[in-house]
């Protein structure tokens, strides 16, 4: 498992213990320990969702050359400008 665990994403890893979690749910007693494994794999799901978020967005914010951003912004009116 170590060789696999080391190629994925933290996003990834916590989807994977979400399925690992929900997959040990048939195989306990009803009851608070299915609650907890179905708990956990909430959580592991909000951290892969969290951890996906708060990544940098695809390229699609880099296609636009740095400098040609602040040019842009040096052209917009200033507020007291607009009057």
């Amino acid at each position: 498992m170590g060789d696999r665990t080391s190629k994925e994403s933290p996003g990834e890893q916590y989807r994977r213990l979400a399925q690992a979690c929900l997959e040990m749910v048939p195989t306990v007693q009803a009851g608070e320990g299915q609650d907890a494994l179905i708990e956990m794999a909430r959580v592991w799901l909000r951290l892969a969702e969290s951890y996906d978020n708060s990544i940098a967005p695809p390229a699609s914010n880099e296609t636009r050359p740095v400098m040609q951003q602040q040019q842009q912004q040096a052209r917009r009116p200033k507020d007291d400008e607009k009057s």
